[in-house]
C-alpha cells in the first residue's frame, strides 16, 4: 500500500503518530527506517505535536523519589490512574529538573549525577561530577566565604550553541554585607547565582544576578519563548516582584514586561497556557486574576482570560497541566500538593483523585512523547538557522519593549485554551 502512495502523504501519516508506534513502523522497510529516524522528521514531529497539543504525559514525582505517569491524551474530567516509571540506574533519588522536546532531566539527590531520559523511547545518558546538587541544603561557597542554599533549577534548548543546558539556583547570603534583605525581621539571602551547564559540551559557567530568586513554592522554571522563567524580587527592599527570565540561547537574564496586575500582592504564580506565558494573580481572601502574553515579550498582549473568588480555589500556588479535549476546563496543581480540574465557563471545580498518592509533597511536569535522542542534538542541524533567525527577532522585541505602550483595549470574545 505504501508503495501507491505519494511519499510526502506517507510523512504527513508518520507525523500524527504517537512515537511508540513510529518505533514499531521502523521495521515495515528501510525507507521508512530512514524517514522515521531523520533529524529532520524528528523535529517536525516535535513541532506538530506541540503544535496540536498532542502526544504529552504528565508525571508526578511522589515522595521525592518515584516518579509516575499519566497519558494526557486521554485526559478527562475523572480521577487519574498513574503508572510507575521504571527509575534511571545511576542514582535511587533523582528529582526531576525539567522537560524539553520529550527529554526529562533528572539530578541525583546522593550523588552528582545528571540524567538525560527520553520515557518514550526508554534511551538515557548519565553524567557524573557534573551539577551541583544537594536539594534544599545550606553549604558554604568558595566565593568570599558566603553561604548558598540551593533552590531552583530548570531544563531547556539553546538553539545558537545547538545544546541542551541546565540552571541550578543557588541563594547567596553574605554576612558581610551592608544592607539585607528583611523578611520578618530576620536575615535573608541577597542575591543569586545560576549554575548553567551545557549537557552536550558539558561546558560550566556561573551568573550573579541582582536578584533573589522565589523559589520557595515554584522551584521548576517555566520554559517559554526559549528561556526559564521565575518570579525574583530586587536587592533593595522596596523592589517589587518581576518575571525573570533566563535566555538559554543568549546567557542572559531579563524583566519580562508583566500584566497592569490590580493589587500590590507578592503572591503569584507564572505557567503556560496554550503555549502562552501567564500569570496567576493571588489576591487572599478576594480574587484570583489569571493573564496571558499571547505574544512572547510584548506587554500590550497581556490579556486577562478569567477571574474567581480566592475562597473557590484557596491556595497559594497554582501551576496549569493540561485542557480537556472539549476546551474550557482546566488541569491544575495547587500548592503541589493536590490536583483540581477548574472549569473556566461555569466557575466549577471538581477534585482529581490520584491513585497511591498520600497527602504530601508531590512536583508534576509535562513531558512531550518524542523520538529525539539524549546523546545527540535535539532538533537536528536543518533547524538551527530558523532557530537563530527567532534568535535575531527575540533581541528585535526585547528593543520594541522600551518604547511607550498604550494599553490595547481588547479582549477575545472567548478564550480557547489550547496546552
Amino acid at each position: 500500500m505504501s508503495d501507491q502512495l505519494p511519499p510526502e502523504v506517507i510523512n504527513d501519516i508518520l507525523l500524527r503518530l504517537d512515537p511508540p508506534d513510529l518505533l514499531r513502523f521502523r521495521c515495515v522497510s528501510k525507507h521508512w527506517l530512514a524517514v522515521i529516524d531523520s533529524p529532520s522528521f524528528i523535529k517536525r514531529h516535535v513541532d506538530r505535536s506541540s503544535d496540536t497539543d498532542t502526544h504529552k504525559t504528565l508525571f508526578l514525582q511522589k515522595n521525592h523519589d518515584v516518579l509516575c505517569s499519566f497519558d494526557l491524551d486521554a485526559l478527562g474530567p475523572h480521577d487519574l490512574t498513574f503508572h510507575e516509571l521504571d527509575k534511571p540506574r545511576s542514582d535511587p533519588g533523582t528529582f526531576v529538573v525539567g522537560s524539553c522536546h520529550g527529554l526529562l532531566c533528572l539530578c541525583g539527590h546522593v550523588n552528582d549525577t545528571l540524567t538525560v531520559l527520553n520515557p518514550a523511547t526508554r534511551k538515557e545518558k548519565t553524567f557524573s561530577g557534573y551539577v551541583p546538587t544537594h536539594h534544599h541544603t545550606e553549604v558554604r561557597f568558595a566565593r568570599d566565604g558566603c553561604k548558598v542554599k540551593w533552590g531552583g533549577y530548570g531544563f531547556g534548548y539553546d538553539p545558537v550553541g545547538d545544546d541542551y543546558k541546565v540552571v541550578r539556583i543557588a541563594h547567596v547570603k553574605d554576612p558581610n554585607a551592608r544592607t539585607a534583605l528583611l523578611t520578618g525581621g530576620e536575615f535573608t539571602y541577597e542575591e543569586s547565582d545560576l549554575f548553567v551547564c551545557s549537557v552536550r559540551k558539558q561546558v560550566k559557567s556561573c551568573i550573579t544576578i541582582p536578584y533573589v530568586v522565589r523559589t520557595a513554592m515554584q522551584r521548576m522554571g517555566v520554559l517559554v519563548g526559549g528561556a526559564l522563567h521565575w518570579t525574583a524580587v530586587g536587592i533593595s527592599l522596596a523592589s517589587p516582584l518581576v518575571i525573570l527570565a533566563f535566555d538559554l540561547a543568549t546567557d542572559e537574564y531579563r524583566e519580562v514586561p508583566h500584566p497592569k496586575y490590580k493589587g500590590t500582592g507578592m503572591n503569584r504564580s507564572i505557567g503556560v497556557l496554550g503555549g502562552c506565558l501567564c500569570v496567576f494573580d493571588i489576591s487572599r481572601d478576594v480574587c484570583v486574576d489569571v493573564w496571558v502574553m499571547k505574544e512572547y515579550g510584548v506587554k500590550k498582549s497581556w490579556t486577562k482570560v478569567s477571574s474567581f473568588p480566592y475562597g473557590l480555589l484557596p491556595c497559594q500556588s497554582i501551576k496549569p497541566l493540561g485542557c480537556s479535549k472539549v476546551g474550557g476546563e482546566v488541569l491544575m496543581c495547587l500548592d503541589d500538593k493536590r490536583l483540581v480540574w477548574y472549569d473556566m465557563e461555569e466557575g466549577q471545580v471538581y477534585h482529581v483523585g490520584i491513585n497511591e498518592t498520600r497527602k504530601e509533597y508531590f512536583e508534576p511536569i509535562v513531558c512531550l512523547r518524542s523520538l529525539v535522542s539524549p546523546s545527540g542534538s535535539s532538533v537536528g542541524r536543518a533547524g538551527k538557522v530558523k532557530q537563530q533567525q527567532q534568535l535575531g527577532d527575540r533581541k528585535q522585541q526585547r528593543e520594541q519593549e522600551r518604547t511607550t505602550e498604550k494599553d490595547l483595549d481588547f479582549l477575545s470574545k472567548g478564550f480557547k485554551l489550547k496546552l
